[in-house]
């Protein structure tokens, strides 16, 4: 936690990903603040925070000469909070549906990847990079063309599970990987032939992968189930009925689902966590939703 005030070094050793869990814990503190201030602001105001935040990434990436992977200090913390206020936009940008039905076809969704893959192979600086990250979390969450079976499968659902303990295991086993290499005489990482590069990648990401899921189910395994609070509804006339996500011992969300009992990716579930929509009946409009108890549908962000 205290790793971005210099407190405790001023280098990355074996535990790596300690900077960002420092930063996590400051935004976390600022989240209850900010989230209400920002989620009732209209759209002009939210523009504005946005282009905002734009300035305060440029004049980082014109202080450290483009180079916006500050990782210590005040210049990570000025990295990391307007990204983490820039996700809170995002949100709220897909909650009001804004570029819905564009960012739904599978071609806004390839424009973005292919864009982004070759900003990347030409070295393109950070700050034309990172703005193309949050449009293609929109596209991919929007799509209902023909890649959305693909993006939904479970291989890529059980990855956006696992992802966070991947983050943070995988740098152990190459911390532990290298650290061996370096006391055998002879063997340069950098000198491997193709075949066995090609190997010790495989292993590398084997063995993290199934630490990841280990982690990942221990940890799940062990999260208190909380009670199910009383289900409350939106006001009518919205078309918005209310529902209750619970997973087997996960603690209970509410997220939005549509007057058939649908609910999206994204509206209330943790991300890479899978969930059974319980759905309530819809007040003031005169129709009803499957009955409270009454499984729908599971989804998985």
């Amino acid at each position: 936690m205290l790793s971005c005030s210099k407190a405790c070094g001023r280098e990355l050793s074996w535990n790596d990903p300690s900077w960002s869990i420092s930063l996590e814990f400051l935004a976390y503190l600022l989240f209850p603040l900010l989230f209400p201030v920002l989620w009732r602001a209209g759209r002009a105001a939210k523009a504005g925070l946005g282009g905002l935040l734009v300035l305060v990434l440029g004049w980082l990436a014109y202080r450290t000469g483009g180079y916006l992977n500050q990782w210590n200090g005040t210049y990570a913390i000025l990295r990391c909070l307007p990204e983490f206020l820039a996700g809170m936009l995002l949100y709220s940008s897909y909650q009001s549906g804004i570029f819905a039905s564009v960012l739904a076809a599978d071609a806004a969704l390839a424009a973005v990847v292919l864009l982004l893959t070759a900003l990347l192979h030409l070295g393109a600086p950070d700050l034309a990079i990172i703005p193309l990250f949050p449009l293609l979390i929109l596209a991919a969450v929007r799509n209902t063309g023909r890649l959305s079976p693909l993006l939904n499968s479970p291989p890529l659902v059980w990855l956006g599970d696992i992802s966070y303990s991947l983050y943070l295991l995988h740098w152990f086993v190459l911390f532990v990987t290298t650290e061996i290499a370096r006391r055998l005489p002879g063997l340069d990482f950098a000198n491997l032939s193709l075949v066995p590069s090609l190997a010790l990648i495989a292993v590398l990401i084997a063995v993290s992968l199934t630490l990841a899921t280990l982690s990942f189910s221990i940890c799940r395994g062990h999260r208190p189930a909380l009670a199910a609070p009383t289900p409350r509804y939106r006001p009518p006339g919205r078309g918005i009925g209310s529902a209750l996500i619970s997973g087997a011992g996960e603690d209970r969300h509410r997220a939005p689902i549509d007057r058939e009992g649908r609910a999206g990716i994204g509206t209330g579930a943790p991300i890479g966590h899978s969930a059974e929509i319980i759905a309530a009946r819809q007040p003031g409009t005169g129709e009803h939703l499957p009955r409270p108890g009454r499984p729908v549908a599971e989804v998985g962000d």
